[in-house]
């Protein structure tokens, strides 16, 4: 009865409605997150009974989705028993919370007990983590080793659980890039290096599949990555194709670092240096991918999603 088509998510600008009336109520935390949002936009016209978290900083921009169906709770990560009553009647507990989440480490630990002090209703954890692809194997940065422990966390819980662990979003960079510097996109390291980028659509369309499909991917963690492998000058001229319009591109290392120190602890900014290496770039984008396993359709490629919001790149 909760059957819905992986392409339907992608290929329907406007999904039909579904009765998913007693699947269960499903409680989403890291809901400014743009996987978040686009996965808010995708459930809510599905019929699914969301509970959307939030804290006092989150609360005003969610309001909107009350408006759609979706209950919006919030809670202070201060007061652990705000975080309790968020669990009352839930089914499923996705998060899509990430690094750069004040209290990203510490706070997973006040979800997880209030999940155990709820145990017998939660039927399933996931989480969904950006920048832990190959997780093993980058440990040396302090980002994944972040996402490394909020994973052993949730596994040490014994209870049902997926994780997916996705890469480079080309949404996040090419938005950011087109906004700040007016149709120029920026690499945040010193030099240029290639990666394979990642729609956050396909991540999207892979929580969704998993929890329509829990049993089928219970206890695993996947890793989903494109397999377009482009550098930044390669994003640049694909842009100018596609628009029909000139899209610059340069790389900056310092100028980087002196932007995001303004949001990020020093650590985190060093740690976000390190993902545009050509080393780590390696080491995050050689690895299979279950998007198309997951899925049942290859990974979006950038052309595609540029075609697909062209009207917010003219506009700028």
């Amino acid at each position: 009865p909760y059957k819905l088509k992986s392409s339907s998510i992608k290929s329907l600008a406007t999904p039909k409605p579904i009765s998913m009336q007693g699947f269960g109520k499903i409680l989403l935390v890291g809901a400014d997150s743009l996987v978040a949002i686009k996965l808010i936009d995708v459930m809510l016209p599905q019929g699914f009974d969301l509970r959307i978290a939030c804290t006092s900083k989150q609360i005003g921009s969610m309001h909107k989705y009350q408006e759609k169906g979706a209950q919006v709770a919030e809670f202070d990560p201060t007061k652990p028993t705000t975080i309790g009553k968020l669990f009352k009647g839930v089914s499923y507990f996705i998060d899509t919370r990430g690094f750069g989440t004040p209290g990203f480490v510490t706070d997973t630990k006040l979800f997880l007990d209030a999940i155990l002090n709820h145990s017998s209703s939660i039927k399933h954890i996931f989480g969904a983590y950006s920048g832990g692809v190959n997780a093993e194997n980058r440990a040396y940065n302090s980002i994944v080793q972040m996402n490394l422990a909020v994973e052993a966390m949730i596994k040490e819980l014994n209870l049902n659980y997926t994780i997916f662990r996705y890469g480079f979003l080309f949404d996040y960079m090419v938005m950011c890039s087109i906004l700040s510097l007016q149709r120029t996109i920026i690499f945040p390291g010193q030099t240029d290096v290639s990666c394979c980028w990642t729609a956050a659509t396909d991540v999207v369309d892979c929580i969704v599949q998993g929890l329509l499909h829990s049993e089928k991917y219970n206890r695993q963690t996947l890793n989903l990555v494109g397999k377009e492998k482009l550098t930044g000058k390669q994003i640049a001229e694909i842009l100018s194709h596609e628009l029909k319009t000139q899209i610059g591109f340069l790389t900056t290392g310092d100028e980087f670092v002196n932007a995001s120190i303004k949001y990020f602890p020093p650590e985190v900014v060093q740690a976000l240096l390190q993902f545009w290496t050509k080393e780590d770039a390696e080491l995050s984008s050689n690895v299979e991918s279950q998007i198309e396993q997951i899925t049942g359709t290859e990974p979006l490629r950038l052309g595609w999603w540029v075609n697909k919001n062209a009207h917010f790149f003219l506009r700028v």
